[in-house]
């Protein structure tokens, strides 16, 4: 962590690859390990706050995040300096220390924990600090449409879907709080002249999956609201 003055080494190997099938078509590919430290961030509901300036060290004596990524696709050059490339990928990721998880009530109460006091079982919260660390994997395509640098018009189109998981240790496989299924990102300049250029920007996403709830116990004759919907026990 940040006031123990942690220090974590790793090593990257990245490959990358290129084949020129003809005039106008060549293939892509790529592998490489990525290491990085955990990234604080605080998430309360639907609000995501990171990752946050000066944090950089929180969570490192739990280990670096480490992600095994391919890639591979194809790329054409079009009339006009346009470029096309389609291109899929898919990456394994371990987190050493999720903060996005922290506060998360994975597991409601049941009946049998309703006259239990906290007795502050040292195992059961050895349990929940063990399953803040995650595995999972981020898999899609890409698509993009490019018109290079050279003229007066330049710009890129680019969409991508995918999905990211995590498998969270005790419950399951659940899409990452940051999944975007959908991204779409768009480029236009313009430069019309006597140092003037206009540009523009584009971008939407899908995502991310998130339902609000409030979850709470209650007995016979109670309601609880759950989901949005009033409901009866």
């Amino acid at each position: 962590g940040i006031e123990q003055g942690e220090r974590e080494t790793s090593v990257d190997p990245r490959l990358a690859v290129g084949y020129k099938i003809n005039d106008w078509l060549s293939a892509r590919a790529a592998a490489g390990v990525y290491h990085g430290p955990p990234r604080f961030t605080l998430v309360a509901g639907p609000l995501v706050i990171g990752p946050v300036p000066g944090m950089l060290g929180a969570g490192l004596n739990r280990g670096l995040n480490h992600s095994y990524q391919v890639t591979g696709g194809l790329e054409a050059t079009l009339p006009w300096r346009f470029q096309a490339r389609l291109q899929g990928f898919h990456n394994w990721v371990h987190t050493a220390f999720d903060f996005s998880l922290m506060g998360a009530e994975l597991d409601a109460p049941g009946p049998e924990d309703w006259d239990k006091e906290d007795e502050g079982d040292p195992e059961e919260d050895k349990f929940d600090m063990e399953r803040l660390a995650t595995e999972g994997r981020s898999y899609g395509i890409e698509a993009m449409l490019r018109r290079r640098l050279g003229e007066n018009v330049f710009g890129w189109l680019t969409w991508s879907l995918s999905r990211s998981e995590r498998d969270i240790k005790g419950v399951g496989t659940l899409p990452f709080l940051f999944d975007q299924t959908h991204v779409v990102n768009g480029v236009l300049s313009w430069e019309v002249g006597r140092a003037w250029t206009l540009g523009a920007t584009f971008h939407f996403h899908t995502g991310r999956p998130y339902t609000p709830q409030s979850l709470e116990p209650c007995r016979t004759g109670a309601t609880t609201l759950d989901f949005g919907e009033l409901k009866t026990c």
